[in-house]
């Protein structure tokens, strides 16, 4: 009983670590978003930003599938 309550433990710790990188993730997609925009309003080139953001979100989504399976690990749904 005491090792599934340190695993449970573990799994909140690493949740809100994970919640947290998700957090971060979403402010950084947001700026690099809007500094595309404003480039893309002076006419600059943005396709290195543009694939730099593809990365991001691409991270982002392996963020958020890791926040969810431990959501569903510590419900007990898989």
């Amino acid at each position: 009983m005491r090792a599934a309550r340190m695993n449970r433990d573990s799994t909140l710790e690493h949740l809100a670590q994970v919640e947290k990188q998700v957090e971060i993730g979403d402010t950084l997609l947001a700026e690099t978003r809007a500094r595309i925009q404003d480039r893309l309003g002076d006419g600059l080139d943005v396709s290195e930003a543009e694939a730099t953001l593809a990365l991001l979100e691409q991270t982002q989504a392996l963020r958020i599938a890791d926040r969810d399976r431990l959501r569903h690990e510590l419900t007990g749904r898989h």
